[in-house]
């Protein structure tokens, strides 16, 4: 029977992504601790950069938690001048959260610090070598959107 490299991939993608996710977990969580701001207040600040504006109740939806702890999440971040609160235009009793400047900047300097590791990663490799690696990264990420959404 002729090998496939299934397993192989498998294993080869498993160990990439294992290795990204610890690398841009501790990018973060050395940001979140200069900055004083919790995980759980940058992946608000996160999302709403992502989704723009939205409601208090939407944004606790999406992020599993109860109403009562998003709200004195969201108040510490008005406080802390990193969110806006303004009257929603299709119910006057919701209020829609935005990001300010300052909130846009947090979120910027987040990703930043995430992503500082690529660097020292692409010294350690030769030209030859990153440009196989991101022949190679291109064309999984070119494959990966038609997966979709599915666990099947």
């Amino acid at each position: 029977m002729k090998n496939d490299y299934r397993s192989e991939f498998k294993d080869a993608l498993g160990a990439l992504l294992e290795t990204t996710r610890k690398q841009s977990l501790h990018g973060m969580l050395r940001y979140t601790r200069e900055r004083s701001v919790s995980m759980h207040q940058l992946a608000a600040l996160m999302s709403l950069d992502y989704e723009g504006g939205c409601r208090m109740v939407d944004l606790a939806n999406r992020m599993g938690i109860s109403n009562a702890a998003a709200s004195q999440m969201f108040e510490r971040l008005v406080q802390n001048g990193l969110v806006s609160r303004t009257e929603n235009r299709e119910d006057r009793r919701a209020k829609t959260l935005d990001l300010t400047s300052l909130g846009e900047e947090i979120v910027q300097h987040a990703v930043e610090y995430r992503t500082m590791w690529f660097d020292r990663f692409a010294d350690a490799l030769s030209p030859d070598e990153r440009r196989s690696a991101a022949a190679a990264l291109t064309l999984l990420t070119e494959r990966m959107p038609a997966l979709g959404e599915s666990n099947e």
